[in-house]
């Protein structure tokens, strides 16, 4: 099917099932007020495209989604499910805005599929990830689906190359690790300390970035120093060392 132009409204929406199927956007506004499940292809192929989803969003193992830079994909109170176990297949993701904005009230899941440091070269990474549009988004990281990266259970998780959360949206990360390119370590901290971005297992967040990776993670409240402050911390150590043998003496 090739939408061109126009508004194709729908309610639940399967590309593929008991055999091949392909959606290519290339134009008009594509509303799936139910699911939208991918067994097969989908393209976008125009970036000012309208795509909103309703229902959950669904890529299954075997989907192939490419789309041009500059996508944007809307979800009105939806869960993302990645099922896929090859990112190669879906690397229009890095390509692609995800909006989440289904309301006070109403938390979404998101499927983390990427391998822990992998970054963001064919790691499932998302181009942009956005929490509130027309309305607030709120947003929970799970980790239901093994997508090949797990080192041990639940272990995989979320790079993406821009990470916005907007006033009354929120995202719980639920345990797991979540990488944006580039220094945001003190907007990131701001949002933790307002509540926004936190994790509703109860671990104590921090934002640090790793210069060497040029990205920004966090993880458990653990402050990764850099390597000429580990120098400093080891000399410290070492001179605390000298002064206790010097006393014992």
């Amino acid at each position: 099917y090739n939408l061109t132009g126009g508004t194709l409204n729908t309610g639940d929406l399967i590309v593929g099932h008991n055999g091949a199927g392909a959606l290519t956007v290339g134009g008009g506004d594509l509303n799936v007020g139910g699911d939208f499940a991918v067994d097969s292809f989908f393209d976008i192929t125009y970036n000012l495209t309208s795509i909103t989803v309703g229902g959950d969003l669904t890529f299954e193992d075997g989907a192939v989604f490419s789309a041009v830079a500059g996508s944007t994909i809307h979800l009105t109170g939806s869960n993302f499910y990645n099922e896929s176990t090859s990112a190669s297949n879906l690397a229009g993701l890095g390509n692609t805005e995800f909006v989440f904005e289904g309301g006070a009230g109403v938390l979404d899941t998101f499927e983390v599929a990427g391998l822990v440091d992998g970054g963001f070269v064919d790691n499932f990474a998302l181009g942009a990830l956005t929490l509130g549009g027309t309305d607030e988004g709120h947003l929970q990281l799970v980790d239901d689906t093994d997508n090949g990266n797990r080192g041990t259970e639940g272990e995989e998780c979320l790079f993406v190359y821009d990470f916005t959360i907007n006033a009354g949206s929120s995202l719980d990360v639920n345990g797991f690790l979540l990488y944006e390119s580039g220094d945001h370590a003190d907007e990131w901290n701001t949002w933790i300390a307002d509540g926004w971005l936190f994790d509703g297992l109860g671990g104590s967040l921090n934002a640090v970035y790793n210069s060497d990776d040029d990205w920004t993670t966090f993880g458990g409240g653990c402050v990764i120093p850099e390597p000429g402050t580990i120098a400093m911390l080891a000399m410290g150590v070492l001179g605390m060392l000298g002064v206790l043998r010097r006393k014992l003496r």
